[in-house]
């Protein structure tokens, strides 16, 4: 992600932060979506090994993608404190489990020590990574070509 589009376009530098096992995320506000507690997944036989099943939201049929195994974050436990984030790059629409929502925080240039755009950012004395929703999708195409 560009940090300075970040910082001066439409994000302002708002960020949902969640949890992805030990891993601190943050996602660009404006990617999101949706949060989802509870749904209900159908798996799909012979499916990518990314794809964890589809599910249905108002109409649309959608994957939900182990982002954690892309990640390389280890295997997700499902808790009652784990929702589904929707997300939204261009016109493609996919969900991933997460293992908590932290809240929605305003990061700003000095959570970014190096600036650069690899995304990694401080945040109350802990280290996470910025990602935003065509990085997600990049990864994930990424991935399912490598694996086939």
């Amino acid at each position: 992600m560009n940090l300075s589009e970040f910082f001066q376009g439409p994000h302002f530098g708002r960020v949902l932060l969640f949890r992805l096992n030990s891993k601190l995320i943050a996602l660009p506000l404006l990617d999101l979506k949706e949060v989802l507690e509870d749904l209900t997944v159908t798996i799909v036989p012979g499916a990518h090994p990314l794809i964890e099943g589809i599910f249905q939201l108002r109409g649309k049929i959608l994957p939900l993608i182990h982002l954690h195994q892309i990640l390389q974050s280890g295997a997700l436990t499902a808790t009652q404190q784990s929702r589904v984030l929707v997300i939204q790059y261009e016109q493609e629409v996919c969900a991933f489990r997460i293992d908590q929502i932290l809240g929605i925080e305003a990061l700003e240039e000095e959570n970014f020590p190096d600036y650069s755009d690899s995304g990694r950012f401080e945040f109350k004395g802990e280290s996470g990574q910025l990602v935003d929703a065509g990085q997600v999708y990049a990864l994930i195409q990424e991935q399912m070509n490598m694996q086939d």
